[in-house]
């Protein structure tokens, strides 16, 4: 088997890399990250059980205005949570950090961080989610409480 890498330099830092046998078989982009503008959530999952117990994961992420993570923001972000939820822990991976995890801010590390919100036990209904940090577009999403019975538990 003949396998070939080739290594193509493309504008604005994005270098593409290509494997091929007869064909391109795999390929792999970097981008460079421009100035941080924005914060993107990304929910584990956005409907849980009105339980008290279940627990959405949200992803927080700093982003240029294309999209790319920036890996070297560490803004600090303010979140905030209406409806039937509530905020249960905030992290952001970094082991030395002595911030709390109960709190309803978090600075980014290696522009990450993580949410965790908190159903409300009987409370059905939309958990509206928000996130927000000087100098960067602020966002939402919106997380669906629903009676465990209507999802088939308990």
């Amino acid at each position: 088997m003949n396998l070939a890498i080739r290594d193509l330099r493309r504008p604005l830092g994005a270098p593409l890399r290509e494997a091929k046998t007869q064909g391109v078989v795999a390929s792999d982009e970097v981008r460079t990250a421009g100035a941080p503008a924005k914060i993107t959530l990304v929910p584990d999952r956005s409907q849980i059980a009105a339980d008290g117990d279940d627990l959405s994961f949200i992803t927080v992420r700093i982003e240029d205005q294309d999209g790319n993570l920036c890996p070297l923001a560490d803004n600090l972000v303010r979140f905030n949570v209406s409806g039937p939820g509530r905020i249960a822990a905030v992290d952001n991976g970094n082991a030395a950090t002595v911030e709390p995890f109960q709190a309803d801010q978090r600075r980014a590390f290696s522009g990450m961080a993580m949410l965790i919100v908190r159903s409300q036990k009987g409370r059905a209904g939309e958990i509206l989610v928000g996130a927000e940090s000087a100098g960067l577009a602020p966002a939402t999403v919106t997380l669906t409480s629903t009676q465990p019975s209507q999802l088939g538990l308990r």
